[in-house]
């Protein structure tokens, strides 16, 4: 995206780093391109998007440490980053970083969804993907989760903690994001820096965003959103599955 004219508004760069199904989408393609709009910012680096066209980590060398969002980032992203961009170590300290954590069992649930039904091919192992799906498509949203997303949820959960741990930023929630929009751009925008005026007109602008759809449908990318829906899909054998892995974990954020 082209910059614009830098403006005595700007606001210090922001990177929001997801997990997968924890309201990336929204981020990147809602507050991200609002932001964008805005005079605070002049440029949205979608960054998971541009990898799928071909651009490669190391290639992302400008960092200004005002006026950048950074959507489209996930754990293995940020990792990445951190490690293969020129200059983002330092940028890293300077920027607002906003991680989005949510329950790994409901995103292990919702992978499960996405991957079976409404997650676009576009991706970048499409044979892998084609293969999982079909292979998702014939069983119960238990025995999906069981064989082949539970892994992935546990591991990105844990990686983002990591990353948070060593890295510093803001840790927010998905469920605080969904239920409670308000005092989640509340809480983001007094990390980032922006002024009260400001979060009032994000607030305005998306408060009404998160309202669950009167039908859960497996081919809509916004099939459910309210928190909890792991308790209708998993047995006990995952239960305790989470609970040996990350059970401390789950319970130090809240998750019972």
């Amino acid at each position: 995206m082209k910059r614009k004219e830098e403006s005595p508004l700007t606001s210090r760069s922001v990177i929001f780093t997801n997990v997968h199904k924890g309201a990336s989408t929204f981020i990147a393609d809602d507050l991200g391109r609002f932001l964008a709009r805005s005079p605070h910012y002049d440029e949205l680096r979608p960054v998971g998007a541009l990898r799928l066209r071909g651009t490669e980590i190391a290639d992302h060398t400008d960092w200004p440490a005002d006026g950048l969002v950074g959507v489209r980032i996930y754990p293995a992203e940020l990792r990445d980053l951190l490690a293969e961009a020129p200059g983002f170590t330092d940028f890293s300290k300077e920027a607002a970083l906003i991680f989005v954590q949510r329950d790994p069992r409901d995103a292990a649930v919702s992978l499960f969804y996405s991957k079976a039904y409404s997650h676009t091919t576009k991706v970048l192992n499409k044979e892998r993907f084609v293969e999982e799906r079909e292979r998702l498509q014939s069983m119960t949203p238990t025995d999906g989760v069981r064989e082949l997303t539970y892994r992935p949820a546990i591991a990105e959960f844990s990686k983002l903690h990591q990353l948070h741990e060593e890295h510093g930023g803001l840790m927010t929630k998905y469920e605080d994001l969904v239920t409670a929009p308000r005092q989640w751009f509340q809480n983001v925008g007094v990390f980032v820096g922006w002024s009260q005026d400001f979060i009032k007109e994000i607030s305005a602008q998306f408060i009404d965003s998160f309202a669950p759809p009167d039908v859960a449908d497996p081919l809509q990318h916004k099939r459910r959103i309210t928190p909890g829906n792991w308790r209708e899909v998993f047995d006990d054998e995952l239960i305790a599955d989470f609970d040996h892995k990350i059970g401390d974990r789950l319970r130090a954020n809240g998750y019972a």
